[in-house]
């Protein structure tokens, strides 16, 4: 016996689907299009963080090998931003950009620097407090970006890791509450409610 008229009937008892749901009108529609809209968004603003809090640790060591490239060529750490600012990787783009803007309206590099800092968040304090250190004494900026470079790539290393082990435990919830489930509706329940009709012909 097929499972589909089975399956519609308890959809339609539950009223899933059915007559007696139509789909909103006018002002209802309206209005439940709005709240739909309305409720992912704070939903949508975590996301949003939490994609630019990745990104900047994921692109940190892209943006210490550039600023290195142009330290090493010889240019100040200043002009090494300006003249790499267009291939880094977002968000530092924007971060450095206005930096830059705001150092060339006459804030000094080091203080705009700090500026960035603040905006791209703690998971970047240790590569811009060496960079804000050589600007303001004169230290040597390459030896401490090659350290910081390791750095970063380790955290990258670790928090990649740490991804990977969540896997397993963010696929309990739709193996528990779909798979499964679905499973046992498609092959369990037709074989129970075939015996149940034997059993009422025998």
């Amino acid at each position: 016996m097929s499972a589909l008229p089975w399956i519609v009937g308890v959809l339609v008892g539950a009223g899933v689907v059915g007559p007696n749901h139509p789909a909103p009108r006018g002002r209802n529609a309206r209005s439940t299009s709005r709240r739909a809209m309305v409720v992912p968004l704070p939903l949508a603003g975590r996301r949003q963080r939490r994609d630019r809090d990745d990104a900047t640790t994921r692109n940190l060591p892209d943006l210490i090998d550039l600023l290195s490239l142009g330290v090493m060529a010889g240019l100040t750490l200043r002009q090494a931003a300006e003249a790499v600012v267009s291939w880094l990787p977002h968000p530092y783009d924007e971060a450095i950009g206005r930096a830059l803007e705001r150092s060339g309206r006459g804030e000094p590099w080091a203080d705009a620097l700090s500026g960035a800092a603040r905006e791209l968040g703690p998971s970047t304090q240790h590569v811009f407090s060496v960079l804000i250190a050589a600007e303001r004494d004169g230290a040597p900026v390459a030896p401490a970006l090659h350290r910081a470079s390791d750095e970063a790539r380790r955290r990258c290393r670790t928090r990649a890791e740490e991804r990977v082990r969540r896997i397993p435990v963010l696929m309990l919830f739709p193996l528990v509450f779909c798979i499964l489930p679905a499973f046992a509706l498609l092959t369990v329940v037709p074989l129970l409610v075939g015996t149940l009709r034997d059993l009422q012909l025998r």
